[in-house]
């Protein structure tokens, strides 16, 4: 027995199937919420980075000067010294430089840790990989204080070149 698919259904069954597999591709993000590093939740659709307590992460300053403040002006309400961060805007890898995380940053300082630095001082500090057009290697971090970030930050404070 045959059957008859018209040209135009066939098409419209392929377009469907292309905009579902971009649509799985695109949604896939990796979350690591406690102290201890962990690869094993990736799934066969994660395609982003592990992080580990020798991810370098940076974020970008105006200037060296009162990052605490700047901190806690970068967040939308206005949140406190010792209140926990929620998506603070971040760079990290694994492999790249601090230098070279730096290069995509619209500002001219950046200041910079790894990842254990920060969860010596808050072992809840979560990442998430979040890339942009302008920032593959975007992240957003969560659980940590301004005053915790600002106290392992400040001293790592550069200008770009």
């Amino acid at each position: 027995m045959n059957y008859y698919i018209p040209k135009h259904s066939l098409k419209n069954i392929l377009l469907i199937l292309v905009i579902v597999f971009f649509s799985q591709c695109n949604t896939s993000k990796k979350v690591i919420t406690n102290s201890k590093d962990r690869s094993s939740n990736t799934t066969s659709q994660d395609l982003t980075p592990s992080f580990n307590r020798g991810t370098k992460i940076v974020r970008g300053f105006s200037s060296c000067d009162n990052i605490l403040q700047k901190i806690e002006d970068a967040t939308s309400p206005h949140i406190g010294p010792n209140e926990p961060l929620v998506n603070l805007s971040v760079s990290a890898s694994n492999v790249l430089t601090y230098k070279k995380l730096a290069k995509n940053l619209p500002h001219n300082f950046y200041a910079c840790a790894t990842l254990g630095e920060l969860r010596n001082k808050n072992t809840h500090i979560s990442i998430v990989s979040d890339p942009t057009n302008e920032d593959p290697n975007h992240c957003l971090i969560s659980n940590i204080t301004p005053k915790q970030l600002s106290s392992v930050m400040a001293g790592q404070c550069k200008r770009k070149q």
